[in-house]
């Protein structure tokens, strides 16, 4: 009885040990499983972010070297001459106009005399010229007094 009892608790033992075993197993695969998802998520992102990077937008391409860059020189020279028309179409307009304009302005330009004298500009020249002296005079009076102040006590 006593081999018997034994026997039945090793073998108990035993087969709890086996699905501890299993299950420790298991999770270290489902471990390793999930690193592997996340590696193969983040390699993904990766390569869908290297893919979102590649654009044919000419404003954001200007950077890259020439051989990546689809050029279309024929459609920018195209553009170029079409935007130069209509600049010299504009200017002709503005020109029309100003010649309106100056038509249409009946006033001669007269220049006239200045009314203020020339004294009265180095007048106030020497005034400000005297107010700069007085704030230096009593920056200046008021150094010396606080120069004074301190050798009187020390």
């Amino acid at each position: 009885m006593l081999d018997e009892d034994f026997k039945q608790d090793i073998n108990h033992i035993r087969k709890d040990a086996e699905q501890k075993l299993i299950g420790a197993l298991t999770c270290f695969h489902y471990r390793i499983i999930e690193c592997n998802k996340n590696k193969l998520r983040k390699t993904e992102q990766k390569m869908n972010l290297a893919k979102a990077r590649k654009t044919d937008n000419e404003k954001l391409i200007k950077n890259r070297p020439l051989a990546a860059r689809d050029n279309k020189p024929k459609a920018h020279r195209e553009n170029v001459i079409t935007l130069a028309n209509t600049l010299m179409q504009r200017i002709k307009k503005f020109d029309v106009l100003m010649k309106k304009f100056e038509e249409n302005q009946n006033k001669e330009d007269k220049s006239y005399c200045c009314f203020v004298s020339d004294e009265t500009a180095k007048g106030r020249e020497t005034q400000k010229r005297k107010v700069k002296n007085k704030k230096h005079y009593d920056r200046r009076k008021i150094i010396t007094h606080l120069q004074r102040f301190t050798n009187l006590h020390l």
